[in-house]
């Protein structure tokens, strides 16, 4: 699906901002993916001793700000979930949580936060 096909109502308002950062005729899924390799390759460049660095005696270390990260994802994959069944219910959280934790045992990067 490319940038052109979706229309008003599809998604909300707030949303187009994001989706208006890609180029009209790309793929959105070719751009996901684009984004994943560049985020993890940005991710293994960091050097194992600034994963605990904070900037400030009450500021988070780079490890707590992607782990920050990786919470708000699982919000998002939660409720495009709830969308693409059309109903919100109790079970969903338990899959998406399911969900959510076999990718990160599978996962290469996220294991090793």
């Amino acid at each position: 699906m490319k940038r052109s096909q979706i229309e008003k109502g599809e998604i909300g308002d707030f949303y187009w901002r994001y989706i208006n950062l890609t180029s009209e005729n790309k793929d959105l899924i070719d751009a996901l993916e684009e984004n994943t390799r560049e985020i993890v390759g940005f991710l293994e460049s960091i050097p194992d001793e600034k994963w605990s660095y904070k900037y400030g005696e009450d500021k988070w270390t780079v490890k707590e700000v992607i782990q920050h990260l990786i919470d708000t994802e699982r919000i998002f994959q939660y409720r495009a979930l709830c969308f693409s069944v059309m109903r919100k219910t109790p079970y969903l959280v338990l899959i998406m949580m399911l969900m959510c934790r076999l990718l990160i045992l599978s996962g290469g990067i996220l294991r090793t936060l």
